[in-house]
């Protein structure tokens, strides 16, 4: 049966299906509506039953709307392009529906790569070259894979040609002439620190990785899905970020991994980097953060990539679920680094703490649709950002690793964590490494910290907090020597 739909490159063509029979779930960047919108009105008038968004804004948080969609969908068309690969709104969908074991069938829009995370749910999948083909074609390609059951029953009406489709050379020569024009008006109306800002956030996830990673996920005790990375061969160093982290994105950041020192530590050693709950590519929407909750993450990657013995290596705030994981396995760390880090929020007077968890309320309800939200959290958090350019990359970066009520959930358990006697109890080979004139976390920190582990060595280097978390080679060759220092003469025991 021909069903009447309208194809516009700003409505929706029909509403989307929200019924109890076989249905597919449509996955895409809202870059490519105009090219989608036309697929779906073929495809809708061709009976199939089709769910997609219809219109959710880019960068909206999944909804319980979305989860269900996806749960009950008997097939996901993922269309690919230069937009969707590099989106974390389609790349969040792909990776919930892999996990669910939907069959995902990409369609792709262009001649596009695609980045390690799709790569990973999609290596095995067979595709469809939609830019290659007809109509007609595309069509009876599509009639063939789809599943039975989400075509309406009766006689299928005729392939309708939508009047407004244009062809691929024309629209995205029409699409970068309108980029170039929305880039005017935007260099004309902002100053020179916000263009340059967007220039770097944008540019970067285009260049390619610097070194390749595999991700991959592990189950934590609650269910919760962990998002986990490996780069390197050799003794294996597992490094817990913290928070407002992103294994995707992050790598490409220019605030994250500027001077190449993921590269620098894969060269000698297997390296694992993983997102806590609540960020980057791990599950979002988080209830517990509690210290247990944080090291069960740990546990959780240790088990999926079978380590035995491994070096254990903090960032920041990922020092205190480092130090109850090393206090409560000491069988399987072999050394223990904590860099920038701290056992308590001893240091803090009362007056700062009362005006960081106001902060938080605020990041809770606002953090979405206010801007000022997100100044409010950098300023007391990253008090050494230096200008205006690398404050709007900080605030971007923050956009994409975290949401507000997880952020909030996350330094509410923070706050209330003291493991001065759990950092009493280790007995592994420890380095605490703190910078001269860190801000975030002072000196007087790091030096308590190094005064509760017993035997620990205390390492003072220059510069703020990003330095004291071994982001530059200096430091980060500080804490690889000292990881050297104390491995096993056979290397294979840490493996």
């Amino acid at each position: 049966m021909t069903v009447p739909v309208k194809a516009s490159k700003d409505e929706p063509p029909f509403t989307a299906y929200r019924g109890a029979e076989t249905y597919v779930f449509v996955c895409y960047s809202h870059h490519d509506t105009a090219a989608v919108y036309d697929d779906l009105a073929l495809l809708r008038s061709s009976g199939v039953r089709i769910w997609y968004d219809e219109g959710i804004s880019p960068g909206t948080q999944w909804s319980d709307e979305l989860a269900r969609a996806l749960d009950g969908a008997a097939l996901v068309l993922f269309y690919a392009s230069s937009a969707s690969t590099t989106s974390r709104h389609c790349r969040d969908e792909i990776n919930f529906a892999h996990n669910r074991d939907k069959q995902i069938l990409p369609i792709y829009l262009e001649q596009v790569a695609l980045r390690a995370g799709l790569e990973l749910s999609l290596s095995s999948t067979q595709a469809i070259q939609r830019f290659a083909l007809s109509d007609e074609k595309y069509i009876a390609k599509m009639l063939d894979v789809l599943p039975a059951g989400a075509i309406e029953s009766g006689e299928v009406g005729a392939i309708p040609r939508p009047t407004r489709r244009r062809s691929p050379v024309r629209r995205y020569a029409l699409a970068a002439a309108a980029a170039l024009v929305v880039a005017l008006g935007i260099a004309a109306a902002l100053n020179k620190d916000y263009i340059l800002s967007r220039w770097i956030l944008y540019s970067a996830q285009y260049l390619g990785d610097p070194i390749e990673q595999h991700i991959g996920f592990a189950a934590a005790a609650d269910g919760t899905r962990i998002a986990y990375a490996t780069t390197g061969e050799g003794p294996p160093v597992l490094i817990v970020l913290g928070w407002a982290t992103h294994l995707q994105e992050g790598i490409n950041s220019p605030t994250y991994d500027p001077l190449g020192v993921l590269a620098l530590s894969s060269e000698k050693h297997r390296i694992i980097r993983y997102d806590g709950r609540g960020f980057g590519v791990s599950d979002r929407n988080i209830a517990d953060f509690s210290l247990d909750a944080r090291v069960n993450d740990i546990e959780a990657v240790v088990d999926a990539l079978g380590l035995e013995r491994f070096a254990l290596y903090a960032m920041s705030a990922g020092g205190r679920a480092a130090i109850a994981y090393a206090s409560r396995h000491p069988d399987k760390v072999v050394s223990l680094t904590l860099a920038s880090s701290a056992a308590d929020f001893s240091y803090a007077d009362p007056q700062t703490m009362e005006a960081f968890r106001r902060m938080l309320d605020v990041c809770e309800t606002s953090w979405e649709r206010s801007p000022a939200a997100i100044d409010l959290f950098i300023e007391m958090v990253f008090p050494d950002v230096p200008n205006a350019v690398a404050k709007e990359i900080v605030r971007e970066f923050l956009r994409r690793a975290a949401n507000g009520p997880d952020l909030a959930g996350f330094f509410r358990a923070f706050l209330a964590e003291d493991v001065s006697s759990l950092a009493e109890q280790i007995s592994v080979p420890t380095l605490v490494i703190h910078a001269q004139d860190d801000r975030t976390i002072p000196l007087e920190a790091g030096r308590r910290l190094a005064s509760l582990v017993p035997n620990a060595r205390y390492v003072i280097v220059p510069g703020g907090h990003q330095e004291g978390t071994g982001a530059t080679p200096e430091t980060r060759k500080v804490i690889l020597d000292f990881i050297d220092e104390v491995a096993p003469s056979d290397a294979a025991a840490m493996q």
